[in-house]
């Protein structure tokens, strides 16, 4: 399954440490998914904090996974995803 959208972010509680752009969710719920994303306005003491969490924005509703340990490299961000998302 791939998925493609854009918006959402990824946070440590309340704290926003990056907005996301495009990005695409490639996987399933039994393997595993990962997530590829364009980070904007990223905070870099936020990024570096745990517990992380991220949100994708989707037409009529918001996916949520937390415990997250994000790859950064540049504005390219990389989370891999286990488990059914939490719908908000």
């Amino acid at each position: 399954m791939t998925i493609r959208g854009a918006g959402g972010d990824v946070r440590v509680r309340y704290q926003r440490a990056a907005s996301l752009g495009r990005w695409t969710l490639t996987g399933d719920v039994q393997h595993g998914y990962e997530l590829t994303a364009t980070a904007l306005d990223v905070d870099t003491y936020w990024i570096a904090q745990r517990p992380i969490a991220v949100r994708l924005t989707l037409p009529n509703r918001t996916w949520r996974w937390t415990d997250l340990n994000p790859t950064l490299a540049g504005a390219n961000l990389t989370i891999v995803l286990s488990g059914p998302p939490e719908t908000l």
